[in-house]
């Protein structure tokens, strides 16, 4: 890994200030090894602090090795500010809730299951990185010390998309007492959404837009002198206006979390065109252009628009967004949503 991230930064470097060495490494790390449904599909979810952490400890030291690499073999400062590399990563983040019986719950149980689920999601790899410890038995306390590790990171890239719930009541990860509620997983138990218009059903999950500025705060807090990106954001729709609403929803949840004194330094929308999803295939539509695949035209969207004209003025006007702002009911998906988006909320 660090041999391959020293031949791109010698080849762009002259192109590339920012670089981002892993893509939503515990995503990926309990989809491959955990639960087994993306390749290589090991199966470890039941020995968590032994077989997956083994892994994930591989994928800090790739991280670490990429970012000395990079800072090696970067020395061209390619935008003219005086840093000519600056090296993140990005992690998979949600808006986890303390759930059961279809309810927000306060049982010690459950809550205490949510904060474990978001140390594991949000936390285990930044703290890594950051400090150089390893919490290799999941309590919370680093207990395997890597100073090599220590201050790899110049910013850290969130990825915003849903909000779920998570129980104590059931242990679908029993090495962390939990289940996490989304995508078809312990029905009975997740939380339901506030509208049924927020339900995105090609991914199973409900997109709660405004979640996303409660997580920059609690990243900031976590990490005061870490600049923060949200280097992925979107929604899987059909429906421009759908689209629309979620890029200027995005921009304000950034945007109040900015007035509150969290350093956000950017935002990359999830994605420019329509793209091949993980596991999902073509089914979901992320692109800000549409892409017909019998030919490969690519059509811009409502969404795409309205990206363009709030980047061309450097700010959403008054009319965007009493249009496509706030946190009220979204337009309408043209499929079916999803069983768990079309219950009634309850209070």
């Amino acid at each position: 890994m660090a041999e391959h991230a020293a031949l791109v930064a010698r080849r762009f470097g002259d192109l590339v200030d920012d670089w981002g060495t892993l893509n939503e490494p515990i995503n990926y790390l309990l989809a491959a090894y955990g639960i087994g449904s993306y390749p290589p599909g090991r199966v470890t979810i039941t020995q968590l602090t032994t077989a997956f952490v083994a892994v994930v400890r591989d994928y800090i030291a790739a991280h670490a090795a990429m970012y000395r690499a990079i800072k090696a073999n970067d020395t061209a400062d390619a935008d003219g500010d005086g840093r000519a590399a600056d090296v993140g990563l990005s992690l998979s983040v949600a808006d986890w809730e303390a759930t059961r019986d279809n309810k927000r719950s306060t049982n010690p149980d459950d809550l205490a299951a949510r904060d474990r689920l978001v140390y594991l999601f949000h936390y285990l790899f930044a703290d890594a990185v950051t400090t150089g410890g390893l919490d290799t038995n999941l309590d919370g306390v680093p207990d395997e010390q890597h100073p090599e590790w220590a201050g790899t990171l110049d910013w850290l890239g969130v990825q915003y998309y849903f909000r779920a719930g998570v129980t104590g009541a059931s242990a679908l990860i029993p090495g962390a007492n939990l289940t996490p509620c989304f995508g078809g997983f312990n029905l009975g138990s997740c939380l339901p959404a506030p509208d049924p218009t927020y339900c995105v059903p090609r991914m199973g999950y409900e997109g709660w837009i405004d979640g996303l500025h409660g997580v920059l705060v609690d990243f900031h807090r976590r990490y005061p002198d870490l600049p923060l990106v949200v280097s992925e954001a979107g929604i899987a729709t059909d429906v421009g206006r759908r689209r629309a609403e979620n890029v200027v929803r995005v921009l304000e949840a950034i945007a109040r979390a900015r007035d509150e004194g969290v350093d956000v330094r950017g935002y990359y929308h999830w994605s420019l065109i329509d793209n091949f999803e993980w596991a999902e295939g073509f089914g979901p539509h992320f692109g800000l252009y549409t892409v017909d695949y019998t030919s490969y035209a690519r059509t811009i969207t409502e969404g795409g628009d309205v990206l363009h004209a709030i980047a061309a003025a450097r700010e959403i006007t008054s009319a965007q967004r009493k249009k496509y702002g706030g946190t009220g009911p979204m337009t309408a998906e043209t499929i079916p949503v999803e069983p768990f988006c079309t219950k009634v909320p309850a209070q």
